[in-house]
């Protein structure tokens, strides 16, 4: 029987047995096998209708809103959750992960170290209380919590990975650099390790180092559009813009999707005073994310260099409309407004 048959007949069997849990777990897991997660939280979502105390329901519909990004309504059933299990250190754990998401911190650490108390020195909890520090920009407290998960699992990459990010931020390059690289020891196969090694060489200016784990990426991952953004971002940064725009070109083809690709291209444009090209750019970005004020800043930006007041206006205008809290831009347009009136005295504002 194919997964569509099975599904129907699933579907058939709790409206004529509501009662039977299994159906509703088995449903679920057939959506979450099809990548249909929010089917899979609708029947969670049944069978809690029925089951309200149903632990396992409570637990799975946290873990699909989390993946799903609604976070509020993760920590909502994983405290549900906590109420039917004190003492489950996989509710505790998820549950302060989704407070961390919404920026409650103090809460988070509270269930991080519930967590704690009942795994003790777990690698996991430790290099999460050390993201959340580092969120909260506290690095000190970060690059000790990553320092206890590396003492207790010196194997795993992701400690030193998530340390090298805090010295990196700090610009000490090269401290950032043996994380990075000792990271590579362990995990052979993560394109993510070789391309921030390449990055951080980029820095250190560095280039015929960062070419090598560029390239490193590349074979690990070749259909990876951030590799080539990077190279794009180092060539740019080595004054070779036509290098530059190749690599992001090629990023454009593997996410067509995403303005990213065409606004760097537009940056460099921008950067060799070629405003025509620019704006070509940024116009395309703009296509593909519509009414979004970073990227209409941009092209208000190279019509007011390009002499073109009276258009950078009308952008600016439209920018700040549809972020009204964004002060800076309200500066912005109204210095602009003075400048065109100050040259052609009869604009209506």
């Amino acid at each position: 029987m194919d997964n569509k048959s099975y599904t129907e007949k699933l579907l058939d069997e709790i409206l004529k047995n509501p009662a039977n849990v299994q159906n509703y777990l088995e449903l679920s897991n057939i959506y979450i096998s099809q990548n249909d997660y929010k089917s899979a939280l609708d029947v969670y979502k049944r069978l809690l209708n029925i089951d309200p105390l149903n632990v396992e329901a409570l637990i799975n519909a946290g873990s699909l809103c989390y993946f799903l990004k609604d976070f509020e309504r993760a920590i909502s059933y994983y405290y549900r959750a906590t109420e039917m299990e004190t003492n489950n250190f996989y509710i505790y754990f998820n549950l302060a992960n989704a407070l961390c998401e919404t920026k409650k911190y103090d809460n988070a650490y509270e269930y991080y170290k519930k967590s704690l108390d009942l795994h003790i020195d777990d690698y996991l909890v430790l290099n999460a209380i050390g993201l959340m520090y580092q969120d909260m920009s506290n690095m000190v407290q970060a690059k000790i919590y990553y320092q206890k998960a590396i003492n207790l699992s010196p194997n795993s990459s992701e400690a030193y990975i998530n340390m090298a990010g805090i010295f990196v931020k700090t610009e000490c390059f090269d401290i950032a650099l043996n994380n990075y690289l000792k990271a590579f020891e362990l995990d052979k196969d993560n394109p993510k390790i070789p391309l921030c090694i390449a990055n951080t060489y980029s820095s250190l200016k560095n280039f015929e180092k960062a070419d090598e784990y560029f390239k490193i990426t590349e074979e690990i991952a070749p259909l990876d559009a951030q590799g080539y953004i990077c190279k794009g971002l180092s060539y740019s940064d080595r004054g070779e813009g036509a290098t530059a725009i190749d690599f992001y070109k090629k990023a454009s083809e593997l996410i067509p999707e995403s303005a990213n690709p065409y606004i760097l291209i537009g940056n460099v444009y921008n950067s060799q005073k070629e405003y025509d090209k620019a704006l070509e750019y940024y116009k395309k970005a703009e296509h593909l994310e519509p009414d979004t004020p970073s990227i209409m800043i941009l092209s208000a930006n190279v019509e007011v260099l390009n002499g073109e007041l009276k258009k950078a206006l009308y952008v600016y205008r439209n920018a700040s409309n549809l972020s009204p809290e964004n002060q800076g831009l309200k500066l912005l347009y109204y210095d602009l407004v003075k400048d065109y009136i100050n040259k052609t005295q009869d604009v209506k504002c």
